[in-house]
């Protein structure tokens, strides 16, 4: 994603979200901690759980997208 705002982020990547995924979730907040990664929080842990059921179907997004669960501060 190619925006600092991260009111706009995070509507981008709930729009992703539902058009890739199919899943129509709400984030509780969304940053950028580097060039090309981003943290999430889902507004509830159903969300979260849906989201990673639901994330090999980004294999077939022409883009090299990967989703994690939780993050150390370190990573």
């Amino acid at each position: 994603m190619k925006t600092n705002d991260d009111k706009k982020l995070k509507e981008s990547i709930e729009n992703f979200i539902l058009k890739e995924l199919e899943l129509p979730i709400q984030l509780r907040s969304a940053g950028k901690i580097g060039e090309n990664v981003c943290v999430l929080e889902a507004e509830n842990m159903a969300d979260k759980i849906n989201i990673l059921k639901n994330k090999s179907k980004l294999k077939q997004c022409k883009d090299r997208i990967f989703i994690n669960n939780d993050l150390t501060e370190k990573e």
